[in-house]
């Protein structure tokens, strides 16, 4: 994790591409889990990887999450098949 320019903490960047930062990220239950920091995508152009920063509401304090697809991209969006109840359990 490092500090973002505003301040913020943000996430190393692992993926292979930026085109989802800043899009929220949805769970199973619609609820939203965090902000996309980067993405890998294969050679179909499908989402196969998210990097997130998860939100206060998931953690108290800032974590990165990665999570495999399936992503489904909606607008402004991607949708995960876990919820914030499972993220929190699963540390």
């Amino acid at each position: 994790m490092t500090s973002g320019g505003g301040g913020g903490a943000t996430c190393r960047t692992t993926g292979n591409t930026v085109a989802y930062n800043g899009f929220l990220v949805t769970g199973a239950d619609d609820q939203t889990l965090g902000v996309v920091q980067d993405a890998t995508v294969d050679a179909n152009l499908d989402i196969v990887g998210v990097r997130f920063l998860a939100s206060p509401q998931v953690f108290p304090n800032p974590t990165c999450v990665v999570i495999g697809g399936p992503v489904e991209v909606g607008s402004g969006s991607l949708g995960v098949r876990t919820t914030a109840d499972r993220l929190a359990n699963s540390r």
